[in-house]
């Protein structure tokens, strides 16, 4: 793919790129390829970074070409995208430049018809009827592309977890306020919040992994591949101590005696992964309890029992890493891991463990998708951001002969309640609060909404329908 090119020790921008592409340096055996400076007339008011022409035996194709600076899923499929659906100049091929190009996204380009090349060695060139190259393998040298080397590891991996937790965000802020919020070490031991910076390197490259979009909203996209990933990346906490013990108590009175120290002495702990399985999916386990904790000398001093590996029930694991107290949730008289944490630990074990992280896997997109419908229909239970709601009305033909109406209310109220309900037969969402409109109080049927006892006065109100004009 080389002819003596420098060794290339950054993300090459794409003038640089492309300076390559000219110079002649940039090759696909037994391909020659050759920049076309002077066809600008073919480029026309047409957008490419670059004409090519690719020559084999005596065989001769011209390329319009789209190159790419980053080698994300992202930039690979806005360039596909792009080839897709743009213009060519006539008698020319589409043709997509990275510096890396996988093995999948060749087959891909390959399956649409369009040619691609990157500076590793890999490139498919298909021109039917004249000739059809694929050569992949080749390793990528620009592998350290991305902003943050790794937001799928360690304290970074928290921003996608808290995706798996709720699908949709208004703004950054309040990801990270999400994110310090559900860690218990920050809560509970004074650990250092996460910043604002580290969320937006995090949300920037999950963007471009196409895991989440940052339009109207900050949404999860592809939960599957975000489980996928942190699963790839995960690494085992830091452990500075561990310690088996046998304490004469019973599992529940054990766990509850637990709880009682980590309060009286404000050290929070939670079960690891491996033990809090129980809690979301259907696994036989032994009898040890395995407890996260960041003092253990702490715990040790008020627990009776004795340090043993023969028959242990409980074990102590010192560990500051953050991410194995996030999200803990504290169910009946203990704090458990968290549904992502269990699946991670469970995927990293062997195939009995992994086939029962399916279990838990198929609990957290369950859950996610629970909590998708409930923020469409917000309760009481879920506080609402201020938003401007259209309530459009429509009268009975006896009063405004089937006249439309509407207005535009913003309003900020803690508890309001959305969703289909039935007066008289017909579907309506009754307001939260008491609402005029031309002096008339909107007012639900007495039978259904007891808050609301006055009857309608005047106004046969067949139904409404809330309109939001942002997103919750």
């Amino acid at each position: 793919m080389f002819k003596k090119m420098e060794k290339i020790r950054k993300m090459p921008t794409e003038r640089e790129m492309l300076n390559q592409l000219r110079s002649g340096k940039v090759s696909l055996p037994p391909l020659s390829l050759r920049f076309l400076e002077g066809d600008q007339k073919a480029r026309g008011n047409l957008r490419f970074d670059a004409l090519v022409e690719a020559s084999w035996r005596g065989s001769i194709a011209k390329f319009a070409v789209e190159c790419k600076s980053l080698s994300t899923p992202k930039a690979f499929r806005d360039g596909l995208n792009l080839l897709r659906t743009s213009s060519l100049p006539k008698s020319y091929q589409p043709l997509l430049f990275l510096p890396f190009l996988s093995e999948r996204q060749l087959k891909e380009l390959e399956g649409e018809g369009i040619s691609g090349i990157d500076l590793c060695g890999n490139g498919v060139v298909v021109v039917p009827g004249m000739f059809a190259i694929f050569r992949s393998g080749g390793k990528n040298r620009f592998s350290s592309s991305a902003p943050i080397k790794n937001i799928y590891r360690k304290n970074s991996s928290m921003v996608g977890r808290v995706f798996l937790l709720r699908s949709g965000y208004d703004t950054v802020q309040e990801i990270c306020a999400e994110i310090n919020r559900r860690n218990l070490l920050v809560n509970r031991w004074d650990k250092r919040p996460m910043s604002l910076s580290t969320v937006s390197k995090s949300l920037k490259t999950l963007e471009e992994d196409l895991i989440v979009d940052r339009n109207d909203i900050i949404r999860l996209l592809q939960p599957d591949k975000l489980l996928e990933k942190l699963s790839e990346n995960y690494a085992p906490p830091n452990i500075k101590e561990r310690v088996r013990l046998k304490v004469q108590e019973e599992s529940g009175k054990l766990r509850q005696m637990l709880l009682k120290q980590s309060q009286e002495l404000s050290l929070p702990l939670v079960a690891a992964g491996t033990s809090s399985v129980g809690q979301f999916a259907v696994m036989q386990r032994g009898d040890l309890l395995s407890v996260y904790c960041p003092r253990l000398e702490m715990m040790l001093e008020r627990l009776s029992g004795s340090q043993s590996d023969r028959f242990p029930n409980l074990e102590l694991v010192e560990t500051e890493d953050e991410t194995v107290y996030f999200d803990g949730r504290q169910e009946g008289n203990f704090w458990w891991a968290s549904p992502v944490q269990v699946y991670l630990e469970l995927m990293a074990g062997d195939k009995r463990d992994q086939e029962t992280a399916e279990q838990v896997k198929s609990y957290i997109i369950k859950n996610l998708q629970t909590a998708q419908q409930r923020s469409q229909y917000p309760t009481s239970k879920h506080r609402c951001s201020t938003f401007s709601m259209k309530w459009k009305v429509r009268m009975s033909n006896s009063l405004l002969a089937g006249a439309s109406a509407s207005i535009s209310r913003p309003s900020t109220c803690r508890d309001r309640v959305f969703g289909h309900f039935c007066t008289n037969g017909l579907n309506h969402v009754p307001p939260t609060t008491s609402t005029c409109f031309s002096g008339q109080n909107y007012l639900s049927n007495q039978r259904n909404w007891s808050p609301w006892r006055k009857p309608l006065q005047g106004l046969d109100i067949r139904w409404f329908q809330a309109l939001r004009n942002t997103s919750l």
